[in-house]
């Protein structure tokens, strides 16, 4: 926030106080401004558990109308949580010739929530489509990874699957990639 000295008299600012922990600014003492000057202050809000916070800032000065200025604060501390995204959205591996592998395919796991993502499980429920899954792994927000899927048709016909992702995102706990050959 900026406070600004818009009298024609020296401006001084004694204190900003805040009523709740959760909420914190940057002053750092009393300070004083010319008629025209600004000073920028940051408001933090840093809560210790979940929850609704609200707060009353109070900044004190030697303004004649406005000595003790009041302003309201509030926020909401929400559960961090992992949120599972893959690319590409389907894979397609065209025609392949009978019994033959295709050239792989990466699907990349990506976890842009602001939790770890827990992914438990990959399956294809068609054999014919295979994957490189070693086993569970956990990615911290923003990290990703990738895994190969190959298609090796024993049939002449058109192929469909899905890959399926479990893992701890709360919306998407079963995530579905489709897969075509």
């Amino acid at each position: 926030f900026t406070i600004t000295n818009d009298g024609t008299d020296v401006l001084e600012i004694d204190d900003i106080t805040v009523d709740n922990e959760a909420f914190s600014t940057n002053f750092g003492g009393s300070i004083t401004l010319n008629p025209g000057e600004s000073v920028v202050y940051i408001v933090t809000f840093n809560p210790q558990e979940i929850g609704q916070f609200e707060a009353e800032m109070s900044i004190i000065s030697n303004d004649p109308d406005n000595g003790d200025v009041k302003v309201s604060l509030s926020g909401e501390a929400i559960q961090p949580m992992p949120n599972i995204t893959v690319d590409p959205a389907s894979l397609d591996f065209g025609n392949v010739e009978f019994n033959r592998t295709s050239d792989p395919q990466v699907l990349t796991v990506t976890n842009l929530g602001d939790a770890d993502l827990d992914v438990t499980d990959i399956t294809i429920a068609d054999g014919q489509f295979a994957f490189s899954f070693g086993g569970q792994f956990t990615l911290t927000p923003s990290a990703s990874r990738g895994f190969s899927v190959t298609f090796t048709p024993n049939t002449a016909e058109d192929v469909n699957s899905d890959v399926i992702i479990t893992s701890n995102d709360p919306d998407e706990s079963s995530l579905e990639v489709p897969l075509l050959g």
